[in-house]
């Protein structure tokens, strides 16, 4: 089976989605607030972007941060700028200044703290849907109930692809009665940079593979030529379950070329130094080329593609059910290679069916139709809120809702 997170995934969880990211973000500056009073290059990026490609006030934070990481190092020619760094500049000279001011060290140096008290934002806030009992405690019991919900649509009979929920994992004596049933094989791509996913499955105790190999003790390195690795082994439990983050995550950094991963009981301790960049990338349409062309960012990519695809190969095909979650299908680079991906299988009965779970799902699926027509073609709407899993009262509309887009496929 084939997850996909989007931000709308991790919201339950306390951790905002885009919008409520980037019109908080003034608020929370602490201590900084001079920044906005002398130069309010944030406000002005913001006031920019009032509605990007979704919906009304949906403005995008991995705009802001391209934006803002190229006026940091701003030179000219302005050869390695993105689009939206082309935009800005343009609509600053419609506005009456010069675009050369944000040449200057001190429009540098500002734009360079500005991005990094940004950053400092999202990785509090990543941070705080784990640091406590009781947090942890509602990511497993919605984790918890959506596989049940899964696995109670396997039961009955209306997901036909065999070795999903014939194999379990089981948490010491817990059963699928008690919640904690997961499907193998299972691959999880998400563009989140939180570690909501990583901490249930450490709460449930279950093994699961992000590329990391440990090296210097408290601090592993992510090579993603691990996970090739993995499945030559016979180790079954790092075999079984693999994570992706595509976009970075708060528990990596780089250092020396080098990407290396925090361990959890340091994590919300952990300050970088200077030699240690965090590791998060944000490469929005049509502007992450610096991205796309380097490592790991390139070989998660091509994991993503080969796993989408893999509809008939063995008994246990990884590609025939997708799971996409709280996803908005913006990043233009994952919905083309989706889109592809369904385009390129000719057999009818070898195409994924793909349960896209939002409260815009339906509508999601309309907007896709244009551009991407064999994604949408598959997707099977689940208008429901990810957070509702685990709710009381809630649990038999999920599975109804489930079961219904289930049955739809047949």
């Amino acid at each position: 089976m084939i997850l996909f997170l989007g931000a709308g995934a991790s919201r339950p969880f306390g951790i905002p989605v885009m919008s409520e990211f980037i019109h908080g973000i003034p608020g929370a500056f602490s201590g900084f607030n001079e920044l906005f009073k002398d130069t309010p290059i944030y406000m002005s990026i913001r006031d920019v972007f009032p509605d990007n490609m979704a919906r009304p006030d949906h403005v995008d934070l991995e705009v802001i941060l391209t934006v803002l990481s190229d006026l940091a190092e701003l030179k000219e020619p302005l050869m390695k700028i993105a689009p939206h760094t082309a935009h800005f500049l343009l609509s600053q000279e419609n506005k009456g200044r010069n675009w050369k001011d944000y040449l200057s060290p001190d429009s540098q140096h500002k734009a360079g703290v500005c991005l990094r008290e940004v950053k400092k934002v999202v990785r509090s806030e990543c941070l705080g849907a784990v640091a406590t009992n009781p947090k942890i405690e509602q990511i497993c019991k919605v984790y918890d109930a959506f596989f049940q919900c899964l696995a109670e649509a396997y039961r009955s009979g209306n997901i036909k692809t065999k070795g999903y929920w014939e194999d379990y994992i089981r948490t010491g004596d817990s059963t699928i009665e008690s919640g904690h049933a997961i499907p193998l094989p299972l691959r999880v791509f998400t563009t989140n940079y939180d570690t909501c996913l990583e901490t249930y499955f450490l709460t449930r105790q279950t093994v699961v593979n992000r590329g990391v190999t440990p090296f210097l003790g408290a601090h592993s390195v992510l090579d993603v030529g691990h996970y090739g690795e993995a499945l030559l082994k016979s180790d079954e439990k790092l075999r079984e379950i693999h994570i992706y983050k595509l976009h970075g995550s708060v528990d990596l950094y780089r250092e020396e070329g080098q990407v290396h991963c925090i361990t959890p009981t340091l994590l919300q301790s952990y300050e970088l130094n200077d030699k240690q960049g965090d590791f998060t990338v944000y490469p929005i349409e049509s502007s992450g080329y610096q991205h796309v062309i380097s490592s790991p960012y390139l070989e998660m990519l091509h994991y993503f593609h080969q796993y989408l695809g893999d509809t008939a190969l063995g008994s246990r095909p990884y590609g025939k059910l997708w799971f996409i979650i709280g996803f908005s299908f913006r990043d233009a680079t994952i919905v083309s290679i989706m889109n592809n991906v369904i385009r390129s299988i000719a057999t009818e009965s070898r195409k994924p069916d793909v349960f896209v779970i939002d409260r815009q799902a339906t509508a999601i699926k309309g907007r896709l139709g244009a551009d991407y027509r064999f994604l949408a073609d598959r997707i099977r709407p689940v208008d429901v809120e990810f957070g509702d899993f685990g709710k009381s009262g809630r649990d038999t509309n999920w599975v109804i809702a489930i079961q219904n887009a289930l049955i739809s496929t047949k």
